[in-house]
């Protein structure tokens, strides 16, 4: 466990710093139809382990919708994947099994409490749900006539709710613009409007 090791098979690549485990350790470390096999990923470790995945077999133009995921059966789960010469590149605590994979979906974004052209004179806040269905959420951001808004995310739910109290709704028709970006870039923009009085 004092010493470093490099695996490399298939031009797949995995970096083990030297003290990542607590004791000496048997790994086994396979790459069989595109899956990387490293490890048990019940077993803990103190370091970020590298792994690199050649980015030749992806098209430019296409290469920023690719990351590697953890593979747990058929469930794949997102990584930080950065971009490195000709390779895919994760550090990870985690060991266990990897793959490529593309996410081309964009998000999803539904208004839960309100639809287009309606009063909303009565009601203290707007709610809208978020979601995506693989990489995940990384940004989101919502404007009430061009001017940015504050909305609270609830990750248990993925709602977002903005409060009329922080008064930057105005009188009569809002305009109302939600966007959300997930984890590798794909984007959805959401466009509608809305009535509100502000009048007692």
């Amino acid at each position: 466990y004092k010493n470093e090791y490099q695996y490399v098979k298939d031009s797949v690549s995995v970096f083990i710093p030297e003290d990542t485990f607590y004791k000496d350790t048997h790994i086994d470390f396979e790459v069989t139809n595109a899956v990387v096999k490293i490890g048990n990923p019940t077993l803990a470790i103190k370091k970020n382990v590298s792994i690199s995945i050649p980015s030749a077999v992806v098209s430019e133009k296409e290469r920023n919708q690719y990351f590697i995921a953890s593979k747990e059966g058929e469930k794949l789960s997102y990584n930080k994947t950065y971009g490195k010469g000709n390779n895919f590149v994760i550090y990870t605590r985690s060991l266990g099994e990897f793959k490529l994979v593309k996410d081309s979906i964009a998000p999803i974004i539904k208004p839960l409490n309100f639809s287009e052209g309606k009063w909303l004179s009565t009601i203290p806040a707007l709610e809208v749900a978020i979601s995506d269905d693989f990489s995940g959420i990384q940004s989101f951001d919502g404007f009430l006539n061009n001017q940015w808004i504050l909305f609270e995310y609830d990750f248990k739910t993925n709602k977002l709710t903005h409060d009329f109290a922080d008064n930057i709704v105005i009188e009569g028709r809002n305009e109302l613009k939600v966007i959300v970006v997930d984890n590798v870039g794909n984007s959805t923009i959401f466009e509608t409007h809305f009535f509100r009085s502000q009048k007692p």
